[in-house]
C-alpha cells in the first residue's frame, strides 16, 4: 500500500541558515508570505515537579505588504516541546487540531482557493514549525496562541522570552505559578493561593532582557510520574549533575522502557530530564537509578492532569522511530505535528467547507483503494461507502435522486487527480526500475483497476497504454527540463548520453509513439538554443544558454538522429524568414487579391533559405508544409466540393519537388476539415427538429475527405463522439426520445438523469421543462417537410403556442411574429437594442431568441415590435413574454505563471461565456478548451501584474451572469 500513498508536494525548499535558538522568521523570499513583527506577548508558565507548562499569546503587528496568506517559521528552544495552537478569527478563538499531514495540506489548499481562513501548523525540521495562515486582514493585528511543555535546565525552568522575542514589544502581560518553596530569578512578590504561589509582571513598553526562571529547593533528582488506570504511564525524571559525568537512567527490567535519551553527558550543574514509559504490569514502586545516586520511586497509578508531560517523551521517541505508519499513529494519538500529521485550525463558519475539503479527500481515497485492490474489493466498497456518508452529510439539502446524479459527477473529477498521480508513479517507476519491474506493473495495475471502474466514462476511450503514454512523455518532459535548466534550478554540469531515466522512459515507447511524440519539447528547445548560439542569431547568446546548449546536444542521440534534430531546430530559427517568405504565396493582401509570381519562381526563394541554414526538406518538412496551410487559408476557393481536388495544380508542384509524401500533406491541410464535417453530421443526429435534405451534402462531405484522407468514416454519431467529447443528459434523450418514441421506459430513464442533472447543477426551471420542450419538439418534427391536414396544421399551432411558453420559463426566449416574407421585421430586445429578426422558411414566421440583460426579474417582459411591409407600410405591436432567472454556477482557480497569471474556471456546460475584467482595464474572453461531462473547462492566459481587484464573469445561454471576485496586492 506504501507505493499507493497520494504523493502531494508538502515538501519545503527553504534553504534556511542556522537559526537561533528560537524566532518567528518570514519564509525566505519566492514563497508566498507576509511578514511578521511580534507587537504584544501575553505569557504564562506553571512549574510542577519535572516539567512545566507555558502559554504564549502573541499578537503581530499588521504589515501593509501582507498578502493573502501570512507564512512564517517558529523555531522553539531546545527545552520546549509544542503542545498546541489556536489563533482568533475575528473575536472566535480557533483551536488547531492534528490531521493526517496530507489531508491537512490538501484541506488547507482547498479551503484557502476559495478564500477561506484556515491556519496550518507542520513540522518541518526538530522543533521548527511552518505556520500558514489566508487570508489575513491587514487592518487587524494577528493573534496566535502557543502552548508548551518545558524541560529544566541548569537546574531551573526557564520561560523563553529573549529566545523568543529579540525586539521591544508596546507591551507584555507575564504570570508565575509555581509550587510553595521554589525561587524565582526577578526578585517578585508572588501571592499565594491553593498551596501554589503566583507571580505577576504587567509591562509598556517591555523589553526581554533576560528569561524569568525558577526552580526547586535543591534536590539531585526530581520526578513526575502519571499512570492511568490501565496500560502504559509516562514517568520525567530531572537530575541535575554535581559534577561533571556520563549518566543514564536505570531501572529493574520489565519496569521502564523507550527511554530517552539514553544517557547524557553533564558538566557540572547540568540538567537533564529522563523521559520514558512505565510498562503496564510495572509495581507500584521500584527503585531506580542516575549515576551514583539511586531512591525508590513512587509508581501508583494516577494520571496527569493534562498530556503535556506525555508529549515530552512523545516528541522524543517520534523522533526516534522510522516507520511513518507508527510516526502518524503517534503524532495522532499525541496530537502534535509530525513528519507524518499536521495541526488545522478551522474556524466555526467555515465547517461546511471543512466537510467538503474531508469530502474530496475520501474521493480520492476512495480511488487509491480502487487501483490497489479493484473496484469490487471489500476495502472499495467500504471506501465508497465513506465517500457516500460523507457526501451526503455535506449535502444534506439535495434530495437523494439529485446526490446520486451529483456524486457520479464528482467521483469523474476525483478519478482524473488519482489517475494523474498514479501516472506520474508508474513513469517514475519505469526511469528507476524499467517498464518490467515490479513497481511499474503495480502502478500499471492500480491504473487499470481504475479504468475499468469508470462506469461514467462509458463513451470515452481511453486505454490503459493511453494513460502509460501520457505519463512517460510527460517524465520526459520534467527528466529534460531538470537536466538543461528549464525548471528553476541549476542544470548539472555534466549530462550523459547514456542517462539511464531517460533510456529507459523512451525505450518504454513503441516505435510509433515516439513518432507521434517526437523529442521531447525541451529538448527541442535546448537543441534551438544550440543553433542560436552557433549561428549568432540575436537573443541567444547568453552565459547560461551555453550550458543548456551543450547538455541538449549531449542528450539528443537518445531521442533519434542528433542531425536530424539540429536541423529541425534550425527550422524553428529560420521560422520568421520561412513567415516572411510564406507570405509571398498569399493570395490576398490588406484585403486584395493579388497576383501571385508563378510557384516555381516562389520555389527558389525557399530553396534559398534551406540552403541558408543547411536544411534538408525533410528537417524543415513542418515549415514546408505550412506554408501549404497558409497558402490553402490565404487563398480560399469557397466551400471545399465533392470530388475536387484537394491539392490545386501549384500545391502538387510544391509537394513534388520538396518530396513530401501527399498524404500527409492533405492529412495536414484537410483533418480538421474532416473532424469538423464528422461533428457537424453527429450534431444534426442531436437536433431535436431535423432537416433529412440536410444530412445529404454533409454525409457526402465527410465521406469524400474520408477517402481522400484514408481515414475511416463514421456509420453512427456515437462513433464521433466517443474519445472527444461525452454525449451529455440531453442529447442522450433526444436519442432515445428518436429511438424509443416518448413514452419507452429507456427514454423516461434518460429524462430522469437529465431532470437530476439539471437540479444538480441548480437549474431548477431547466429540469422542470426542457424534458417538455424536447418531446414538443420532437412532436413538431414529426408535423414539418410535407403539407399538413387542417387538423394537423391545428395541433402544430397549439404545440408552438406551447413550446413558446416553455422556452420563456426557462429564461430562454423566442420571439415569435406572424408577418408576410415579404415584409421586414425588427424588436426593441429587454437590454434596448434594436433587432432584425430572421424568416424562418420551415416554420413560415419572424423569429428571434434573444438573452435577457443582467437584473431582469421574474414576471411578464413587453417587447415593442415594428412590420414594414413591401408597401411602406409600418404597423407596430407589443409581444408579451413571461420569464424565469437562474444564475450558473462556476468555480475559479487563479495560477501564477512566468509571464503573469492563468485563470481557470468550471461551469456548467450550458454556459455561454465567460470573461474576465482586469483592475487595469483589460477584458478578455475565455476560450472554452474541453467539455467534462456535464461541467465546461475555460483557460485565459494574463500577462504582466495584476494589482487590485479581478472579476470574472460566467452568462448562461439567458444571459444569467455569476460574479466571482479576486484581490490581488503587489508582492
Amino acid at each position: 500500500m506504501v507505493g499507493f500513498r497520494i504523493a502531494l508536494s508538502l515538501g519545503l525548499w527553504i534553504g534556511l541558515t542556522v537559526l537561533a535558538a528560537g524566532q518567528f522568521l518570514v519564509v525566505p523570499k519566492g514563497e508566498r508570505a507576509g511578514s511578521v513583527s511580534p507587537k504584544a506577548v501575553k505569557a504564562e508558565m506553571h512549574a510542577y515537579g519535572a516539567y512545566a507548562t507555558a502559554r504564549l499569546e502573541v499578537t503581530f503587528t499588521t504589515d501593509p505588504d501582507w498578502s493573502d496568506e501570512v507564512d512564517f517559521m517558529m523555531r522553539l528552544p531546545d527545552n520546549s516541546e509544542a503542545t498546541g495552537f489556536a489563533y482568533w478569527f475575528g473575536d472566535e478563538y480557533v483551536v488547531a487540531k492534528t490531521v493526517e499531514k496530507e489531508r491537512a495540506a490538501q484541506i488547507y489548499q482547498f479551503i484557502t482557493e476559495r478564500r477561506r481562513d484556515p491556519a496550518l501548523v507542520e513540522l518541518v525540521g526538530r522543533r521548527q514549525f511552518r505556520v500558514r495562515i489566508a487570508p489575513v486582514d491587514r487592518s487587524k493585528d494577528l493573534r496566535v496562541e502557543i502552548k508548551l511543555v518545558l524541560k529544566r535546565t541548569k537546574g531551573a525552568f526557564a520561560l523563553p522570552l529573549t529566545a523568543l522575542f529579540k525586539n521591544r514589544l508596546e507591551s507584555a502581560d507575564l504570570t508565575l505559578t509555581t509550587p510553595e518553596g521554589w525561587r524565582e530569578n526577578w526578585g517578585r512578590e508572588g501571592k499565594l493561593e491553593g498551596g501554589r504561589r503566583i507571580y505577576r509582571v504587567e509591562s509598556k513598553p517591555w523589553t526581554a532582557k533576560s528569561d524569568w526562571r525558577t526552580s526547586p529547593p535543591p534536590a539531585p533528582v526530581v520526578a513526575s510520574v502519571g499512570r492511568p488506570a490501565q496500560g502504559e504511564g509516562t514517568i520525567l525524571v530531572s537530575y541535575t549533575a554535581p559534577k561533571a559525568q556520563q549518566v543514564r537512567l536505570s531501572a529493574p527490567k520489565g519496569v521502564l522502557a523507550h527511554v530517552y535519551p539514553r544517557q547524557a553527558n553533564l558538566r557540572a550543574g547540568d540538567t537533564v530530564t529522563f523521559a520514558a514509559r512505565v510498562s503496564a504490569h510495572a509495581p507500584s514502586s521500584a527503585t531506580l537509578s542516575i549515576g551514583s545516586h539511586s531512591w525508590k520511586q513512587s509508581l501508583s497509578k494516577q494520571p496527569f492532569t493534562d498530556r503535556s508531560a506525555v508529549v515530552l517523551w512523545g516528541a522524543d521517541h517520534v523522533n526516534a522511530i522510522k516507520d511513518r505508519a507508527q510516526i502518524r499513529q503517534w503524532g495522532m494519538w499525541l496530537g502534535i505535528p509530525t513528519k507524518e500529521t499536521s495541526w488545522l485550525a478551522v474556524p466555526k463558519a467555515e465547517e461546511a467547507m471543512l466537510k467538503e475539503a474531508r469530502v474530496r479527500f475520501a474521493f480520492q481515497e476512495y480511488w487509491m483503494t480502487v487501483g490497489r485492490y479493484g473496484k469490487n474489493s471489500k476495502q472499495a466498497l467500504a471506501g465508497m461507502q465513506r465517500v457516500r456518508s460523507l457526501y451526503r452529510d455535506s449535502n444534506s439539502h439535495l434530495e437523494r435522486a439529485d446526490l446520486d446524479a451529483n456524486l457520479k459527477w464528482r467521483l469523474e473529477e476525483s478519478e482524473h487527480a488519482v489517475m494523474s498521480i498514479l501516472g506520474a508513479q508508474y513513469a517514475k517507476a519505469v526511469a528507476k526500475m524499467g517498464k518490467s519491474s515490479a513497481k511499474a506493473k503495480e502502478f500499471s495495475a492500480g491504473m487499470q483497476n481504475i479504468l475499468a471502474a469508470r462506469t461514467i466514462y462509458r463513451y470515452e476511450k481511453y486505454t490503459l497504454r493511453d494513460a502509460q503514454v501520457y505519463a512517460i512523455e510527460e517524465a520526459l518532459d520534467s527528466r529534460v527540463a531538470l537536466l538543461l535548466g528549464y525548471d528553476d534550478k541549476p542544470a548539472p554540469r555534466t549530462v550523459s548520453s547514456r542517462d539511464p531515466e531517460l533510456i529507459r522512459l523512451w525505450s518504454a515507447l513503441s516505435y510509433s509513439e515516439r513518432t507521434d511524440s517526437g523529442a521531447p519539447y525541451y529538448l527541442q528547445e535546448g537543441l534551438k538554443v544550440a543553433e542560436g548560439l552557433r549561428l549568432n542569431v540575436k537573443g541567444y547568446d547568453e552565459a547560461d544558454n551555453r550550458q543548456i546548449a551543450r547538455n541538449a546536444i549531449k542528450l539528443a542521440p537518445i531521442f533519434g538522429s542528433a542531425t536530424q534534430l539540429l536541423g529541425e531546430a534550425r527550422a524553428e530559427l529560420a521560422n520568421d524568414q520561412f513567415s516572411t517568405i510564406g507570405a509571398k504565396w498569399y493570395a490576398w493582401e490588406n484585403g486584395q487579391t493579388k497576383t501571385l509570381k508563378p510557384v516555381r519562381e516562389r520555389i527558389k526563394d525557399l530553396d534559398e533559405l534551406l540552403k541558408k541554414f543547411s536544411l534538408t526538406p525533410a528537417q524543415a518538412k513542418g515549415q514546408l508544409i505550412g506554408i501549404l496551410e497558409n497558402e490553402r487559408w490565404t487563398q480560399p476557393r469557397g466551400e471545399l466540393e465533392v470530388n475536387q481536388p484537394l491539392l490545386s495544380p501549384d500545391q502538387s508542384i510544391f509537394v513534388q519537388h520538396y518530396k513530401l509524401n501527399p498524404l500527409t500533406v492533405k492529412r495536414s491541410l484537410y483533418r480538421d476539415d474532416f473532424h469538423q464535417t464528422a461533428s457537424w453530421w453527429a450534431s444534426l443526429h442531436y437536433q431535436i427538429r431535423q432537416d433529412p435534405a440536410e444530412f445529404i451534402p454533409v454525409r457526402a462531405k465527410l465521406d469524400y475527405l474520408a477517402k481522400e484522407l484514408e481515414l475511416r468514416a463514421p456509420s453512427t454519431p456515437d462513433e464521433v463522439t466517443n474519445g472527444h467529447w461525452n454525449v451529455d443528459a440531453r442529447d442522450n434523450y433526444v436519442l432515445y426520445l428518436r429511438r424509443y418514441g416518448p413514452d419507452h421506459p429507456e427514454t423516461l430513464k434518460a429524462k430522469q438523469a437529465m431532470e437530476a442533472f439539471d437540479r444538480s447543477i441548480g437549474n431548477t426551471q431547466r429540469a422542470e421543462f426542457r424534458a417538455d420542450i424536447l418531446r414538443l419538439g420532437y412532436e413538431l418534427d414529426n408535423l414539418s417537410y410535407r403539407t399538413l391536414t387542417p387538423e394537423e396544421s391545428k395541433k402544430r399551432d397549439e404545440l408552438e403556442r406551447r413550446q413558446r411558453e416553455l422556452f420563456a420559463k426557462m429564461g430562454d426566449p423566442l420571439l415569435i411574429v406572424v408577418a408576410p416574407p415579404t415584409a421586414s421585421v425588427s424588436a426593441r430586445l429587454p437590454d434596448g437594442r434594436l433587432v432584425d429578426m430572421a424568416w424562418n422558411s420551415r416554420a413560415l414566421r419572424w423569429e428571434y431568441r434573444f438573452d435577457l440583460p443582467p437584473g431582469s426579474v421574474e414576471g411578464t417582459v413587453l417587447i415593442p415590435v415594428w412590420i414594414r411591409t413591401a408597401g411602406g407600410a409600418v404597423e407596430s405591436r407589443v409581444e408579451r413574454i413571461h420569464v424565469d432567472q437562474t444564475a450558473p454556477k462556476m468555480e475559479v482557480e487563479w495560477t501564477r505563471t512566468e509571464s503573469g497569471w492563468r485563470v481557470t474556471v468550471k461551469t456548467e456546460a450550458a454556459v455561454a461565456r465567460v470573461n474576465v475584467a482586469l483592475p487595469d482595464g483589460r477584458r478578455l474572453v475565455l476560450a472554452r478548451v474541453k467539455v467534462e461531462g456535464q461541467s465546461a473547462v475555460w483557460h485565459a492566459e494574463i500577462s504582466g501584474v495584476i494589482h487590485g481587484e479581478a472579476v470574472v464573469i460566467a452568462t448562461d445561454a439567458a444571459h444569467n451572469r455569476t460574479e466571482v471576485r479576486r484581490s490581488f496586492s503587489l508582492r
